[in-house]
């Protein structure tokens, strides 16, 4: 008897769908079904891999018994393709930022819950062991009292971007902020828990473009602040970085710093260095998503906590325009 495979069908094939049909195709427990994509250029790509290609993601739901639906449309668009596969009943692997509205979020949670379908979100910084290291220190009180995270995203995507491209438009979820300030608010409240207030600035200090080109935010918790900062401007590529500081001690997984910690507790004093594999996080979270499908597990991670990194991106752009610190939870 062959194992069972895991039905899939991608939705949005440019962009970052390219590395996910490339996952997929890695994983051994993954079947790609369809592709969907109204370029009808990936057609190429649903072709060099067996898969059957529709411009109608619609249409393809219906036809094809999906159980899983990536969708990886850009930001603005997600909303359809959700409620489209919840209705089929397909699992989903949802791109962030879930959404880039209050009435797309609304949406899309209750789409989710109404029909009972499993979805995980593409918050894959949870599965880079620095960063789950640097978490377990954490949670375990190697740092002590943690009152403080800060986590940065800064690139200079916005040197090679055109003024009049998507990910300059705020509408469509463009800016550093969209694009990046989901990851590290969801790294933040990963080790903090709930978050209760932002209060955010932003401006287009370098370049002049219609999104921001610069954003930082302060997130309150019941304990602890967060410090969260992105930009489309720095001079060199800085992907995302964590930072850890406790009463004890304090740790941080930087991709230009190394992941290291420094510690005061009795005789451990200093520097210390952990070890940790090398994994590729995209992959790795379409694996255990995979894998909770076929075990009957909890997916990843978790829908809820897609939606608390999306409204700290909603509320950071609101506070940033109208100057004042916005509660939350928004839904």
């Amino acid at each position: 008897m062959s194992e069972r495979r895991v039905g899939t069908g991608l939705i949005g094939g440019g962009g970052i769908g390219e590395l996910h049909l490339k996952n997929l195709l890695e994983i051994p427990q993954a079947q790609v079904v369809a592709v969907a994509d109204v370029n009808p250029e990936v057609k190429r790509a649903a072709d060099a891999c067996g898969a059957r290609f529709y411009q109608d993601y619609g249409e393809m739901l219906e036809r094809e018994a999906l159980e899983l639906a990536v969708i990886s449309t850009p930001s603005h668009l997600h909303r359809d393709p959700v409620l489209a596969a919840a209705e089929n009943g397909a699992s989903i692997y949802l791109e962030k930022p879930v959404a880039t509205s209050i009435e797309d979020l609304r949406a899309i949670t209750r789409a989710v819950e109404e029909r009972g379908v499993k979805a995980t979100v593409g918050h894959q910084n949870r599965c880079d062991p620095r960063f789950s290291a640097l978490r377990g220190m954490a949670m375990s009180g190697v740092f002590g009292r943690v009152f403080k995270v800060r986590a940065e995203s800064s690139t200079g995507w916005g040197f090679n971007v055109t003024p009049q491209a998507w990910r300059w438009r705020r509408a469509l979820g463009g800016g550093p902020w969209w694009q990046n300030g989901g990851h590290i608010a969801d790294l933040a409240s990963w080790v903090l828990g709930e978050p209760l207030e932002v209060a955010a600035f932003s401006g287009t200090y370098v370049l002049k473009t219609e999104a921001e080109d610069n954003l930082v935010a302060v997130v309150k918790y019941r304990d602890a602040l967060a410090e969260l900062a992105t930009c489309y401007c720095l001079g060199v590529q800085k992907p995302v970085g964590l930072e850890v500081y406790g009463d004890k001690g304090y740790g941080a997984a930087d991709p230009l710093l190394g992941f290291r910690a420094w510690l005061n507790i009795g005789v451990v004093k200093g520097a210390y260095e952990p070890e940790v594999a090398e994994v590729q996080p995209h992959r790795r979270l379409m694996e255990l998503t995979v894998d909770a499908l076929l075990n009957e597990k909890a997916m990843p991670i978790p829908l809820g906590a897609g939606v608390k990194a999306c409204e700290v991106v909603l509320a950071g752009h609101e506070s940033a325009a109208t100057g004042r610190a916005v509660k939350l939870p928004l839904l």
